[in-house]
């Protein structure tokens, strides 16, 4: 077992600059499903984190581990409907009650 634990967060713009092609990104695909066929991977059911009636949305949590790439991974994803009309009036609203930008991004 390794001395280290290694934890990447990646947003939009660091996704970006890695410039993927589009086979880069089917064989990254095909490798995940390949293992997942040969049953190489935990695949956990999608959790859902609601923070309140007031947000009118949750963050769907995912969680997953490849074994023959030695990956795994958290995903949070936010769901939150209105974001687009609203605007910055819940990011204003989420960071006044502590839950952070992570709201903003639907």
């Amino acid at each position: 077992m390794p001395d280290e634990l290694h934890l990447d967060y990646l947003n939009g713009p660091d996704v970006a600059a890695l410039a993927l092609t589009d086979d880069e990104i089917l064989a990254a695909v095909e490798a995940g499903l390949g293992a997942q066929g040969r049953g190489e991977t935990v695949i956990e059911p999608r959790v859902h984190l609601i923070p309140g009636p007031a947000f009118h949305g949750h963050f769907n949590v995912l969680r997953g581990y490849v074994a023959p790439l030695d990956f795994a991974d958290v995903k949070v994803i936010g769901d939150y409907v209105v974001n687009h009309a609203l605007g910055s009036a819940l990011l204003a609203k989420a960071r006044l009650l502590g839950i952070g930008q992570r709201l903003r991004y639907a």
